[in-house]
């Protein structure tokens, strides 16, 4: 079989795919010299701990419209995790896969070498590093505030959310002993920012609020989107629910929890009136809003640590991502899924959660006709 060409990978949520994204592609390819493109996408939820506001293969179907060539499914066991945990996952996947050379992301810097040295103190994490870290988690605070401290203490360097992500890219290929070249592209819209000057970009996060709103988004977005909502305050009730009815012992084990957050999750669902009271006052300086709402879903999945990526889940491709996929069945170890009722998987497997984030996130759909349980096992791959 012919060697496929240089090849790059983006570790991604699409949450919804818009103008940035495709930019980042069509550069990824232009500027690094990339003849496919392949994308480890979130599944159902995503890692702020929300359900997507659309559901993945209607994501996938964008990013392959908009210039990617094949996407997969980063497990939901990842996505559900901190910013570490998720890059850790993404890049685990993407070099299981054995075929991708480069690993594209944005970045508010643009800057790799300092990226890189950045990266290089969280991987080799010195002990003046790791105890400016502890002090200010024993002050209190969450370890995103944390890790900005000791940061800080190092070198007087801060980072936006992106470039926390590409710090942690970084690090997760040298953990990982990785194959994967960085390529960072700096954004163009900055992380919190709602329209840029052109009019012609907005983030995720502003995007997102205008569909919630009602208003018109044509113009950030590469084509229109036709597909159902989803918001997790249609299942306020049922999450209240959960934990209300909780023996707090059954969730000592989930991914993510400390000693008493449990305790402090239960006693918050009994108290709130409505789902954002629940997450506010569980919310404190140690454990954060989105920490809160991933620890949540988490508790409700039944996450628990230990678990092995032993397969990909297809979730589309084109013309060019069949000749990957093809590529990736003679070099990789992982069992390639495109018909999920198919795959068996081992007792240690990650896969459960895939399935069980679906069917919990379909009950947050707009469309009440499509809230069933299952779709994993009836939808087949976007083919373009």
């Amino acid at each position: 079989m012919p060697e496929i060409k240089k090849t790059a990978g983006i570790i991604c949520e699409y949450n919804p795919f818009h103008n940035g994204h495709k930019y980042q592609i069509e550069t990824t390819k232009k500027a690094a010299g990339c003849e496919y493109i392949v994308c480890a996408m979130s599944g159902s939820m995503v890692q702020r701990g929300d359900a997507a506001i659309y559901d993945k293969w209607t994501r996938c179907r964008a990013a392959i419209e908009g210039g990617a060539d094949l996407v997969v499914e980063l497990p939901a066991y990842y996505v559900l995790q901190s910013a570490q945990n998720f890059a850790l996952g993404g890049v685990e996947l993407l070099s299981k896969l054995g075929v991708v050379d480069i690993l594209s992301f944005g970045s508010e810097t643009g800057n790799i070498e300092l990226l890189s040295k950045i990266a290089d103190i969280i991987y080799d994490e010195p002990p003046e590093f790791r105890s400016e870290i502890e002090a200010a988690l024993a002050k209190g605070s969450g370890y995103p505030a944390a890790f900005q401290a000791a940061l800080s203490a190092a070198g007087g360097m801060t980072l936006e959310p992106n470039d926390i992500l590409a710090v942690n890219y970084l690090s997760a290929i040298k953990k990982n002993g990785a194959k994967l070249t960085p390529f960072a592209l700096k954004r163009t819209v900055p992380y919190h920012a709602e329209i840029a000057s052109d009019g012609l970009n907005a983030s995720a996060t502003a995007i997102r609020s205008m569909i919630q709103s009602g208003k018109e988004i044509s113009s950030y977005i590469p084509a229109e989107y036709t597909a159902d909502t989803y918001d997790i305050k249609n299942i306020e009730s049922l999450i209240l629910g959960f934990f209300r009815l909780c023996n707090p012992q059954k969730l000592k084990d989930i991914i993510g929890m400390e000693d008493g957050l449990e305790n402090r999750l239960i006693s918050c669902a009994r108290k709130a009136a409505s789902l954002e009271e629940f997450i506010e006052t569980a919310v404190t300086k140690r454990y954060t809003y989105h920490r809160i709402r991933r620890v949540m879903f988490s508790c409700i999945m039944g996450i628990t640590p230990g678990k092995h990526m032993d397969y990909v889940r297809v979730l589309g491709f084109n013309s060019k991502g069949r000749k990957l996929l093809s590529e990736i069945k003679a070099k990789s170890d992982l069992t390639i899924i495109t018909k999920t009722a198919g795959f068996s998987p081992t007792a240690d497997s990650m896969f459960e959660y895939d399935i069980k984030t679906t069917d919990i996130a379909s009950l947050c759909c707009s469309n009440k006709s499509k809230r069933k349980a299952g779709i994993d096992y009836i939808t087949s791959p976007v083919i373009i």
